[in-house]
């Protein structure tokens, strides 16, 4: 038995039950008594070779954005993710039985299709969650932006100040979008951090 999991490390506990005619209780048994144990590889955010110097960037503005404003840290922050639709690879259900952690990495692949979600969280509480139903273009964030971002932050804020954090994605550095932003969010660049 622990043949087939040399060959396949990563076969389930209850394939190898099926294939043997043995007990998935006594296939753990087995593993368990050859010291075989269960490793979860670790996802790895597959980086660019300017990240790095963009994290730093991020860091020196964030800490002279707290000695200019006290109360900065309390103030919006937007944040957009995508969930992906496709088998991308949850590692909580790739596992491998060996006697060694193999210390296996799995690279995590962007770029993939998924749903893009929209929220904004402060310390006056949460604005969103905006849903994306199609692929979000320069001009798909812009009329959320419009519709319905800004006018939920000017809810929650009424005319006190308030940072809007985007992360850079390119449809946050379409033409339209910064135009929108600089008429309707008349702060310099570097605080509303783009």
């Amino acid at each position: 038995m622990l043949q087939q999991f040399t060959c396949s490390p990563q076969k389930a506990t209850k394939q190898c039950a099926h294939e043997t005619g043995v007990s998935r209780t006594s296939v753990r048994r087995i593993l368990k008594t050859a010291r075989w144990k269960v490793f979860i590889p670790r996802l790895l955010h597959a980086l660019n070779e300017v990240d790095p110097d963009r994290r730093v960037q991020y860091c020196e503005w964030f800490q002279n954005m707290v000695r200019e404003d006290e109360e900065f840290v309390g103030k919006m922050f937007g944040l957009m993710k995508q969930f992906k639709l496709n088998g991308t690879v949850n590692r909580h259900n790739c596992v491998y039985w060996v006697p060694e952690n193999p210390y296996v990495h799995v690279e995590k692949e962007v770029n993939l299709p998924g749903l893009s979600v929209w929220c904004g969280l402060s310390v006056r509480g949460l604005t969103g969650p905006f849903f994306f139903e199609v692929t979000v273009t320069g001009q798909v964030y812009l009329d959320m932006l419009r519709t319905s971002i800004l006018p939920a932050i000017r809810t929650l804020f009424g005319n006190d100040r308030f940072y809007f954090q985007q992360d850079g994605a390119p449809q946050q550095f379409h033409r339209d979008v910064r135009a929108y932003l600089d008429e309707n969010l008349p702060m310099d660049r570097t605080k509303r951090r783009g």
